[in-house]
């Protein structure tokens, strides 16, 4: 991960995470910490990876602890590449805020599990 100063100070639960996970005919992006420009590259290539597969996608948001415009427009990216929908599953409060503000809601699926 790039950062501008050399030094990430952001705390442990801040960082970001990415995983893509494929299993049973779907693949599952999971997204954790402050996804902001810093991350960019490593959240474009999830992103990237995600969308190769050809799999119904699911976005696993829920442990996001800020999102900027950067972070929401790959999310807009993936939705809009994904050969099939892209579902939400109980996306955090800063990402169901965005996907509002953008529209990205009439044209993902919110899935809120329990």
């Amino acid at each position: 991960m790039a950062t501008l100063t050399g030094r990430d100070t952001r705390s442990h639960t801040e960082l970001p995470t990415f995983a893509v996970l494929t299993d049973q005919g779907r693949v599952r992006l999971v997204l954790a910490g402050s996804i902001d420009q810093l991350c960019m590259a490593d959240l474009e290539e999830a992103v990237s990876e995600t969308v190769r597969t050809g799999l119904p996608v699911e976005v696993d948001t829920r442990h996001v602890t800020f999102m900027d415009s950067a972070g929401i427009g790959a999310l807009r990216t993936l939705a809009i590449t994904s050969p099939h929908g892209v579902t939400f599953i109980e996306p955090a409060e800063v990402v169901r805020f965005l996907l509002h503000v953008t529209h990205l809601d009439a044209t993902v699926e919110i899935v809120r599990k329990g």
